[in-house]
């Protein structure tokens, strides 16, 4: 996967890598984490993108980045049901219960 980072201005900043990394190709590995590979790319040269570009790119800026870690489920029920437990009601209640029942019942209380 890849991201293409834009602005409408000259305020971008980047470096050509050719000297540091003379064997560099478009895709190789500039730097990375157990999380995110930068790749040296290609720079664009004009705004709106036309067909101005110029390889063996490094972008020079920061990057913040969050990774997303899937809980681990509970063990599903062993026989699942075909309805949910509770029916949902029509209407909320327009304010809070002050004294909240203990089972379900089929009014608001609106107190």
């Amino acid at each position: 996967r890849s991201f293409y980072i834009t602005l409408n201005t000259t305020n971008m900043r980047y470096f050509s890598i050719a000297q540091e990394m003379p064997d560099a190709t478009v895709g190789t590995p500039f730097i990375n984490s157990t999380d995110l590979e930068i790749q040296v790319g290609v720079s664009v040269g004009d705004y709106p993108m036309r067909n101005a570009f110029f390889g063996k790119r490094v972008w020079s800026g920061a990057l913040h980045y969050g990774v997303y870690k899937p809980c681990q489920s509970t063990m599903p029920s062993v026989t699942p049901t075909n309805l949910p437990s509770s029916l949902p009601t029509q209407y909320p209640s327009p304010i809070p219960s002050r004294t909240p029942s203990e089972k379900p019942t089929s009014q608001p209380s609106g107190n």
